[in-house]
């Protein structure tokens, strides 16, 4: 957290750590939750994203199939296991484009299904 920063639900400042457990690389940052906004400090997230291009949404990449392993996070209390999550699908014209499939409690596969470019 930042000088002054509080954790916990309300919290405007959170501290993001990540490491790859295969390499041993680890990194850390810390966040600011937009003005208005406070952090609940009960979430974590592996996505894979589709970028905005010039205002709009561009078309989504034909990724095929993209995994994380050892998925898991740390609340402050114990470690959240991501394949026991919520699973979200992201949809284009009610439509899923790229799914995610929680394989097992800490491996989670992303899988493009759109059509093929």
């Amino acid at each position: 957290m930042g000088p002054g920063g509080t954790g916990g639900a309300g919290a405007t400042p959170a501290a993001v750590f990540m490491v790859n457990r295969s390499s041993g690389a680890a990194t850390s940052f810390g966040i600011q939750a937009p003005k208005g906004t406070q952090l609940a400090g009960n979430s974590a997230e592996w996505v894979v994203e589709r970028p905005e291009v010039g205002g709009a949404l561009a078309n989504l990449a034909d990724y095929g199939s993209v995994f994380f392993f050892n998925a898991d996070a740390w609340d402050g209390a114990a470690v959240l296991d991501a394949g026991n999550g919520n699973n979200v699908d992201m949809t284009e014209g009610g439509s899923v484009v790229s799914e995610g499939v929680l394989d097992n409690p800490t491996v989670i596969q992303c899988l493009y299904t759109g059509t093929e470019p």
